[in-house]
């Protein structure tokens, strides 16, 4: 992760004062090895297999917080613990049906995460980030194993109240480049959501 593009909520705390911001969401993303590992399925009419085939690759992984996500995910199985899942994570549908034999039997080992992190796959989501082909942890528990000092991040996403981006967008600019500088700046990420949308 480069320095250069990392940065604190507390850099830019003048967001939050903007009422036109509903929520903000912190990320961290960066590209990883991912390792499948076997786990046991169980068969409804009994007995089990063993699933995984040791798949490797490298993939996008997301640093979330669950409760502030603005995303609404459609979901098998379960999202994570709200806050510090050490034990847990959720893949997009890309990853599931084209890494994985049975993910929700499974887990998935992320090589630069500490010593080697092993997250059991509690969900899937309907995901049109990177096709699909990501993973989501919790933030804290991706800033730990990275052994960052602070809560640094690298993305961050603002929910704008409906009809309001064209009046606050100016401000947010001002804030971005005024607090973080020229290496950063923002997207207006409304007409790709709506496209996604049609396309599902």
């Amino acid at each position: 992760l480069n320095p250069n593009y990392m940065f604190n909520l507390t850099d830019i705390e003048e967001l939050s004062s903007i009422t036109e911001v509903e929520s903000i969401d912190q990320r961290l993303i960066n590209f990883f090895n991912l390792t499948e590992l076997d786990g046991y399925h169980y068969l409804v009419d009994g007995g089990y297999l063993v699933a995984g085939q040791q798949r490797s690759g490298i993939f996008p992984i997301v640093g979330v917080n669950i409760s502030d996500m603005i995303q609404d995910f459609e979901i098998e199985g379960k999202y994570f613990a709200e806050s510090g899942d050490s034990v847990n994570m959720i893949i997009g549908d890309g990853l599931c049906y084209n890494f994985f034999d049975y993910p929700l039997s499974q887990s998935l080992r992320v090589e630069e995460l500490g010593l080697g992190h092993t997250f059991h796959i509690s969900g899937v989501v309907l995901d049109s980030f990177y096709s699909g082909f990501a993973g989501y942890v919790d933030l804290e528990v991706m800033q730990e194993d990275l052994n960052f000092n602070g809560q640094n991040i690298n993305l961050l996403l603002l929910k704008i109240r409906p009809g309001e981006f064209d009046s606050v967008i100016d401000n947010i600019e001002l804030i971005i480049s005024g607090n973080l500088g020229d290496n950063f700046t923002y997207i207006d990420l409304n007409q790709t959501f709506d496209e996604n949308l049609l396309y599902l």
